[in-house]
């Protein structure tokens, strides 16, 4: 969220009580099996308006696992700025994987 305090990580954390840099798990639970897996996720990336007026255009991001995420149907543009963004999160692998995910 613009202007949020926290990072998506800890908001996932807060939200669903889930540990993601810890492998998933739900907080304070026992075992090596998580209770919660997340298998698909939507971001919104939603943009000022520009010089000429009128709405800010948004963008969304569609990420499932294993590998999966929806930048391969986007405009040149658009892919472009959904790798920016996924790369900067830590969830885009790398330049020669387009569209594929971190596991």
């Amino acid at each position: 969220m613009s202007g949020a305090d926290r990072t998506i990580w800890q908001m996932a954390e807060h939200r669903i009580g889930l540990d993601i840099g810890g492998g998933a798990r739900v907080l304070g639970g026992t075992g090596d099996v998580a209770e919660w897996v997340v298998t698909r996720a939507r971001f919104t990336i939603k943009f000022h308006p520009g010089p000429d007026g009128g709405r800010g255009k948004s963008l969304s991001l569609t990420v499932t696992m294993p590998h999966g995420c929806n930048l391969k149907d986007m405009t040149p543009q658009e892919r472009l700025i959904g790798e920016k963004y996924l790369r900067l999160w830590g969830i885009l692998k790398d330049d020669n994987d387009e569209g594929d995910v971190l596991e």
